[in-house]
């Protein structure tokens, strides 16, 4: 299976014009580039994420087998009975797949291999503490539609604002319920149509 794609290809599997396909990349809605004979093409995991950030259905050949269609929510809290307990609950969901992580450092392995779509991050760790984290997350341009959900049991008032200021999509105060959790991920996956209408 190729590597790239052409606009052509994707203009054919979207069923868009040649165009409109170059408008989603000046528009920077897909992450593209150009070959030494000023041609652009599109890697294929960049065009599914494009997918899937837009809700467009991605078939087997893209990927190379089945897609599930799941959400990918990646957790970060040095408290593993915690992780533990929240990934059996997600995992119950059936549009959410979970990986783990156990601290900051080992985050931003899982974070490059898993690929995630939502990060729960708590912001109190040892070592690379979680707003450490979100801030190397928000640093990527390419990763600006990953969505971060910070956790924390610290009830300083200015956490809240604190963490959106550095890119926090939401925020939960410890103790929270699973059905809390779960409604947070929901509404900050829920696609933002009037930002996201393809033209």
């Amino acid at each position: 299976m190729k590597k790239a794609l052409t606009t052509g290809d994707i203009a054919e599997y979207c069923q868009v014009t040649h165009r409109t396909v170059l408008d989603w990349v000046i528009q920077g809605k897909i992450k593209a580039y150009q070959t030494p004979g000023r041609h652009t093409r599109v890697l294929i995991h960049d065009f599914i994420d494009f997918c899937r950030e837009y809700n467009i259905p991605v078939d087997e050949e893209l990927t190379g087998g089945p897609d599930n269609g799941k959400d990918r929510v990646l957790i970060v809290d040095d408290d593993k009975q915690m992780v533990s307990a929240l990934k059996r609950y997600l995992c119950l969901q059936d549009n959410i797949e979970v990986d783990t992580a156990y601290g900051g450092f080992s985050a931003g392995t899982k974070f490059v291999q898993f690929k995630p779509h939502v990060v729960i991050l708590d912001i109190r760790m040892p070592g690379i503490s979680g707003i450490d984290v979100c801030e190397s997350i928000r640093s990527c341009p390419e990763h600006k539609n990953v969505k971060i959900l910070a956790i924390t049991a610290d009830a300083d008032k200015n956490l809240p604002a604190r963490m959106k200021q550095i890119g926090a999509d939401a925020f939960l105060l410890k103790p929270f319920s699973n059905e809390d959790l779960l409604a947070k991920i929901r509404e900050i996956r829920a696609p933002r149509q009037q930002a996201k209408q393809l033209k």
